[in-house]
């Protein structure tokens, strides 16, 4: 992919964030120069010497935007097998996070499953599922979890050695346990607002956003003449003043259920209170 290509496309669209994956350092800063002076560029690589295994991921976010980047999500409670998982993608450069305002934004490169790293890959699973959740119970902050996630967000059909957790269950589980929604699964089934793809399902990189927000997705397109490896960009765009109302409304929703219960308390202590000054 030339610097002209990468340059034209993404001032075409108006793209504010740029999510990449299996990025190579050197060969990835060469091409990123240009668009330095409009996106940060936060570059995470394997710190491996190999040529094969040095790649990781890539984010440009628009100057635009005010962000912080989260190296990534520190918790005491977390199983060691699953800190282990943790800190080998932040190692390998598999795994960026960013808040923007209220929402997250997660970076993934998932592991391909193979018999060399099929228990990573049931650890990794696992640990993503983890990771959303605990975000997620503080009730004011939304997911978009963007990547390359190396599998389908239809039931896995193909058969082959060491294919259990993640690709056999499918992405769909995934989502249903994460209380996400896959963005261009969403508005496939809508109509013509996205763009078909000839392409194989684990060729689509997904983009999840969490469920109470999706309803500020306006579109989504894969750009199925725009290859990039052996896979296909997909695009989506996010109506933010759309998303912050939902999350205004949501806040509101748990402000009223918050008073109901301070109410409840109050009304229990009144009649404790009460109950304690009749003379028995």
């Amino acid at each position: 992919i030339t610097q002209k290509v990468v340059k034209k496309s993404l001032t075409l669209q108006h793209i504010d964030i740029v999510c990449l994956q299996e990025t190579h350092c050197e060969d990835t800063c060469k091409k990123l120069e240009p668009l330095k002076k409009d996106y940060i560029v936060i570059i995470r690589q394997n710190e491996s010497q190999s040529k094969y295994f040095n790649h990781g991921t890539t984010t440009l976010i628009s100057k635009n935007l005010n962000f912080e980047e989260v190296v990534f999500w520190q918790t005491e409670d977390i199983q060691q097998n699953l800190a282990i998982i943790r800190d080998l993608l932040h190692k390998e450069g598999r795994l960026q996070i960013f808040k923007l305002k209220q929402l997250i934004l997660i970076n993934i490169y998932a592991f391909y499953t193979s018999v060399a790293n099929f228990t990573n890959k049931i650890h990794y699973h696992h640990y993503l599922i983890y990771l959303v959740n605990k975000i997620q119970q503080n009730q004011s902050l939304k997911i978009i979890c963007v990547g390359d996630f190396n599998a389908t967000i239809n039931l896995f059909k193909e058969i082959k050695i060491g294919c259990y957790d993640f690709e056999v269950k499918g992405m769909q589980q995934f989502c249903q346990q994460c209380n996400l929604t896959d963005c261009h699964k969403e508005l496939m089934q809508e109509g013509p607002s996205t763009t078909s793809a000839s392409s194989l399902p684990t060729q689509i990189d997904h983009i999840l956003i969490s469920t109470e927000c999706k309803a500020s997705i306006r579109s989504v397109d894969i750009l199925n003449n725009f290859k990039v490896s052996d896979h296909y960009p997909i695009v989506t765009t996010i109506d933010m003043a759309m998303f912050d109302k939902i999350y205004i409304k949501l806040e509101q929703e748990q402000n009223i259920v918050f008073n109901q219960m301070f109410d409840l308390i109050i009304e229990e202590d009144q009649a404790i209170a009460l109950d304690s000054l009749i003379v028995k």
